[in-house]
């Protein structure tokens, strides 16, 4: 099987076209962006392809969002309408390492930053075992 695909690898492989792909990663259910979604896939028609995929096992986003084209300047421009379209507050940047960031997240969510004594070591060695055990 593997030889005949290779055998029309040719059929799919083209220099002449270069894909452009965008993410957005989105904490609101599908149903809740749907008609943004469906409006702006009309209005773009064949030049962007917008593709969502709900998440269910990500605690920081619950759809991503796909945007597929040959021109750079397209999948921007829709990438921004995108942007301006869905509910404000939605959009998520994606955290791909979160055990790395915790520390200083919960700093944050604790106040205003302020070192309390040990409390940092202790937080550290509390993810640092967590970390340990997921491996």
């Amino acid at each position: 099987m593997e030889k005949a695909f290779r055998g029309l690898e040719h059929l799919f492989t083209s220099s002449a076209i270069t894909f452009h792909t965008r993410e957005v990663f989105v904490d609101a259910d599908e149903t809740e962006i749907a008609p943004v979604l469906t409006k702006l896939q009309t209005g773009w028609g064949k030049k962007v392809a917008l593709g969502s995929y709900p998440d269910w096992m990500s605690n920081y986003h619950r759809v991503r969002l796909v945007l597929d084209s040959d021109s750079f300047e397209e999948v921007d421009k829709a990438r921004a309408q995108l942007l301006d379209e869905l509910p404000k507050g939605s959009v998520v940047p994606l955290v791909t390492d979160s055990v790395s960031i915790a520390p200083a997240e919960v700093y944050a969510l604790a106040g205003n930053g302020e070192r309390k004594t040990g409390c940092r070591e202790r937080w550290e060695r509390i993810i640092k075992l967590c970390h340990c055990n997921t491996k």
